[in-house]
């Protein structure tokens, strides 16, 4: 895609009045501990309820929330968000069938369905406090845990109403599954109100769209689609909350294209992969194309280019999946365990039965905490030669050796800090039940730092070299302009690193023209190798990559749709470093899961501007 002409844009003001503050007297121990790490009450409310957590064992996803919107000035001022249910195929057959019918109606005859996804509403939107929903969230879930109305099979029967004005096609319930919706609804709406929480019914005979606002000439092809539904296959079902910001209805989303860094105060940046809600009014009275609207990825409001966006009519792309329970009965998903004889959430598990993918993302790397200009920073010439400037503790104390130090800067190593948390997963790893058959790297160097610090710690019978794997380098889509140079495995051996140097990487090439499909594609691939050469020695291969390596290797295992790019983005910015995701085949169908490793948190150490202390200056 071209670059976007920058718009000419005059000096203007920016206030902003949002909202007002909400106190509510809930509290719990997650709310505490937010609490006594110093956050507010009303932020600690909020981060509860948009990330959905209910345990204490869930405060880092409070955490990073809580940092990555620390500028957002909504926080101290709007104190709820807008609800919906649905009820969502969420593995299965039919789950399959379906995903496959989107795929392939998208391609042939795009429409209004597209903007969302397969699911059956059971509620309009409601507003819920934010000190509430962590009660309505457990309120669902014993709902469906106890309710005679829960079923996990429903049936649907498939119609195509057609008039001059509308065109629809859909899955409508039986009358009688649609009453048993309906009474559990009615459930759910009676057991709210008795914590506080007003949900509006839903009047409406339940049913899946599957295609509307669509041409006449779309119309046979799509009823020809629709039609080959297997109605009657098997289904997982799941309730699941969404949750979205309440500015969302008064605003036009517009995701963003092209890279924006603000110039002045009253702008915000543009990161590609983001969605700015955009205020209606500047939209129509701009006259020089800059708009007014503020960031999701972290809530900063001000001023845009907007010929750097386009405008998005999928909705439920900025909405939150706060909670999935299964329709089941039972606890929700991530409360069952992959292994046998738990005897507590702390005690020892047993090792899993079948081949098992662990898959980590690589430790803290030292670009994104000294800046892209580090390499210019750390090394000052002395003579001919470059010599190492640690201008800061958390720099490495050495790094290794390469062709150019330049070359640091397209593939730069771990921090101090990445090494130390590299070595505690290794720890935990060594003390897990897990049994590590083998252990990949991508050729990244902060990839192969961390792998080689998690090796360290194993035990030497069962210490296993490292194999460099080009398949599990990150997306080249975000490498068009310049590929880095990766140190060769040989140079990485005789610098002593754990390296297997008679393994030979199933990609030799790099496409710079991948698509993200494509990158979907080759992890997805290399994942299926691994299985046929593992699979009968079982056990837990350990794969280290990037931010988008569990998702893009473990979603077409699990046999999901993948990722638009907007929403792949929003994924990879939520990882956290040196995150361990296991991915594991319960039942016949591969899922992630959290590891049995302990968690590893830990705060931002931010920099202290020593001018607060002008007075105390001589």
């Amino acid at each position: 895609m071209a670059m976007a002409a920058m718009p000419k844009r005059p000096p203007r003001s920016s206030t902003r009045t949002l909202g007002h503050s909400y106190e509510h007297e809930e509290e719990s121990n997650l709310l505490n501990r937010l609490m006594s790490m110093g956050f507010p009450q009303n932020r600690s409310e909020k981060a509860i309820a948009t990330t959905g957590s209910l345990k204490e064992d869930d405060i880092g996803d409070c955490v990073n929330w809580l940092l990555a919107h620390v500028d957002d000035p909504s926080l101290d001022e709007l104190d709820s968000r807008d609800y919906i249910l649905y009820l969502c195929p969420a593995s299965g057959q039919l789950a399959e069938i379906l995903a496959k019918f989107w795929t392939d109606s998208k391609v042939a005859a795009p429409n209004g369905a597209h903007d969302s996804f397969p699911h059956i509403r059971l509620t309009t939107f409601f507003r819920v406090p934010d000190g509430l929903m962590p009660k309505l969230l457990q309120v669902i879930e014993s709902t469906i845990a106890s309710c005679e109305y829960v079923k996990s099979n429903y049936e649907l029967e498939y119609q195509s109403l057609t008039d001059d004005a509308y065109r629809y096609v859909g899955l409508f319930l039986s009358d009688s599954d649609d009453d048993t919706l309906h009474d559990l609804a009615d459930v759910i709406y009676a057991n709210a109100d008795k914590i506080g929480v007003l949900i509006e019914p839903y009047t409406r005979h339940m049913h899946m769209s599957l295609a509307y606002r669509f041409s006449d000439e779309h119309q046979t092809l799509i009823e020809s689609l629709a039609s080959k539904i297997d109605t009657n296959a098997k289904c997982n079902w799941e309730l699941r909350v969404y949750s979205r910001d309440i500015r969302t209805p008064s605003h036009e989303l517009r995701e963003v294209t092209h890279e924006y860094k603000s110039l002045q105060s009253d702008e915000i940046n543009l990161d590609v992969g983001d969605t700015i809600l955009t205020e209606l009014d500047s939209i129509h009275d701009s006259i020089d194309g800059w708009y007014t609207g503020f960031s999701l990825l972290n809530g900063k409001i001000g001023q845009f280019p907007g010929n750097y966006t386009f405008k998005s009519f999928s909705e439920h792309k900025t909405w939150t999946l706060v909670k999935a329970v299964p329709m089941i009965g039972k606890p929700p998903l991530e409360k069952i365990s992959l292994y046998e004889n738990v005897p507590d959430e702390q005690g020892s598990l047993d090792t899993p039965k079948e081949l098992s993918f662990l898959v980590i993302r690589h430790a803290e790397r030292v670009d994104a905490v000294m800046g892209k200009d580090w390499v210019n920073n750390c090394f000052e010439a002395s003579g001919k030669e470059k010599i190492l400037k640690r201008f800061n503790l958390n720099m490495p104390d050495q790094y290794v050796k390469r062709r150019s130090i330049y070359d640091f800067k397209s593939d730069p190593p771990i921090t101090e800090i990445g090494r130390l948390q590299s070595t505690l997963i290794g720890k935990g790893l060594a003390a897990s039940p897990l049994k590590i058959s083998a252990v990949y790297s991508s050729p990244s160097l902060r990839c192969v730092e961390t792998a080689d610090y998690i090796v360290k710690c194993m035990a030497p019978e069962v210490k296993p070299d490292i194999k460099i794997e080009n398949c599990l380098f990150e997306w080249n889509g975000w490498h068009r302009a310049s590929p880095p140079t990766f140190i060769p495995p040989s140079d990485l051996k005789e610098q002593g690193f754990n390296i297997d140097v008679t393994y030979t990487s199933e990609m030799l090439a790099f496409d710079l023209m991948e698509s993200l499909n494509d990158y979907y594609e080759r992890s997805y691939k290399f994942c299926q190798s691994l299985i046929e050469k593992y699979n009968r020695i079982g056990g837990c291969v350990v794969l280290v990559g990037h931010a988008g390596t569990a998702e893009a290797c473990i979603r077409k295992l699990a046999k999901k749709p993948t990722l638009s790019q907007r929403d792949f983005v929003a994924f990879i910015n939520k990882v956290p470093f040196c995150e361990p995701i296991l991915a594991s085949k319960v039942s016949g169908e591969w899922a992630a899961y959290h590891p049995p490793i302990p968690k590893l948190w830990h705060m931002d150490n931010k920099k202290f501007d020593i001018k607060l202390m002008t007075d105390l200056q001589s």
